[in-house]
């Protein structure tokens, strides 16, 4: 609703993103935890597909939002450049994914195509945090901060995924660790 709110009172691309982003990740936290412990028809399809299309998505906006937030075309070419391939090379993947989601059965295929992904978005995420250091610039290193918590959350969350251990602890939920980045991330923004 913030980030919604500062869109429509200036217009700036960077809150829209950033709306958009946030709006990806609420429909996806929330979703995950309504949808929990229900076998409906909607609860395969968002946990086969629906739940990683909305990662990807809000990934490509904050990705976006970062490029516009901080003028790399202007202010940081070669990171510019990075980040505008890493986001077309995003969409692609996630295109390839779609159509193994939708037109075959090969769900080898798809997992390890999806898991390449997360990593792929993990590695962005590092080499920002890297170049952005090198920077030294104020700015750029708030979103370098926020984007390392979410790195770090998020490689947790990835980890404990790929662990599988079912628990009701809040310190195995690989949500939970997610949200504690987004949230992070977030409060680097606004700082």
């Amino acid at each position: 609703l913030f980030m919604g709110t500062n869109y429509l009172l200036s217009y700036k691309r960077e809150f829209l993103y950033n709306s958009l982003y946030s709006f990806c990740m609420f429909l996806l936290i929330f979703l995950n935890s309504y949808l929990a412990k229900t076998t409906t028809p909607f609860t395969n399809f968002f946990m086969s597909y629906f739940d990683f299309f909305l990662l990807v998505i809000g990934t490509v906006c904050y990705i976006s939002f970062t490029r516009s937030f901080l003028n790399t075309a202007v202010n940081y070419q070669f990171l510019n450049r990075i980040l505008k391939y890493g986001q077309g090379f995003i969409l692609l993947m996630l295109c390839i994914f779609s159509g193994l989601n939708f037109f075959s059965d090969q769900y080898l295929i798809q997992f390890l195509l999806e898991n390449s992904m997360k990593f792929l978005i993990l590695g962005i995420g590092v080499f920002f945090i890297i170049l952005a250091l090198k920077q030294r610039n104020p700015l750029l290193n708030y979103i370098a901060a926020g984007n390392a918590a979410l790195v770090l959350f998020s490689a947790i969350s990835l980890g404990l995924i790929w662990g599988e251990q079912k628990t009701a602890s809040i310190l195995r939920s690989s949500l939970a660790y997610y949200d504690v980045g987004m949230l992070l991330g977030l409060i680097f923004f606004l700082l």
